[in-house]
């Protein structure tokens, strides 16, 4: 794990989740691929629920997809600002992955935003005492999906 130690150490950068990989020039999802059907999943699995096959290979994912299913968030846990938008995106695949959509303004997001396109991207949650940084990721709305 990287240290603070000199002032040329970058600090340690972590996940939320571990299926999220914040590499700077191109942040990714990877899944977890069913040797046997190709089912795919985000958290790891001891068993394919499609199948039961039990061997799983690693993919990065794509970070494009299109929204399915949103909803504004007014009330929240303290310390975290609100309104925000939630969504659900779909990355192909059968793939759903549940994130925030940043980039439109929660008061006046609208049904016009389902299957829409979307990009993956990462974003800083806060660093810690030892100066390590949280990642997490977020979608934004696509060029094309904004006109």
């Amino acid at each position: 794990m990287t240290t603070a130690a000199s002032s040329d150490a970058r600090p340690a950068v972590v996940p939320v989740v571990n299926y999220f990989v914040p590499e700077a020039s191109s942040p990714h999802l990877l899944a977890w691929v069913c040797d046997s059907c190709d089912a795919r999943y985000l958290e790891r699995r001891n068993g394919c629920g499609r199948c039961g096959g039990t061997a799983f290979g690693r993919l990065a994912v794509s970070g494009s997809g299109t929204v399915k299913t949103y909803t504004v968030v007014w009330r929240n846990a303290p310390n975290v600002t609100t309104p925000f938008v939630s969504c659900v995106v779909d990355l192909g695949g059968g793939l759903l992955v549940k994130s925030n959509l940043v980039g439109i303004d929660p008061a006046s997001v609208n049904p016009d935003v389902l299957d829409k396109s979307v990009e993956l991207a990462a974003t800083e949650l806060g660093t810690d005492a030892a100066g390590t940084v949280a990642h997490t990721f977020v979608f934004r709305l696509t060029n094309e999906a904004t006109r």
